[in-house]
């Protein structure tokens, strides 16, 4: 081989090397400046915070759709039953009927 036809092979070659290593660099680079990006920021303090916001949330909301759960059950229980009504009537509401006579007693202390 002549000195010629190696150059000529070295330039056939160099030029699928250069941009993946230029590409890999880049790529590197690139993740370097967002990772101190984001780290000079806070801003990954900031996310992990609000993940803990957020699951927080999110098991409050299962607690709150729990107890509406049984409200509503509890609704539908006193609407059916007429002792039930009575009985939410007289605790909750502090309602007698006619004919009944109410004596409050107090403590003493």
């Amino acid at each position: 081989m002549h000195i010629k036809e190696l150059y000529s092979m070295k330039e056939k070659e160099a030029p699928s090397i250069k941009p993946v290593k230029a590409l890999i660099i880049g790529l590197f680079v690139f993740i370097a400046i967002v990772f101190i990006n984001l780290i000079s920021n806070g801003n990954l303090s900031e996310v992990a915070e609000m993940q803990q916001r957020l699951e927080y949330m999110d098991n409050k909301i299962d607690g709150l759709r729990n107890e509406n759960k049984q409200l509503k059950r509890k609704i539908l229980s006193i609407e059916k039953d007429d002792f039930m009504v009575e009985k939410v009537a007289r605790e909750e509401l502090g309602l007698v009927k006619d004919d009944e006579v109410v004596y409050k007693t107090y403590d003493s202390q």
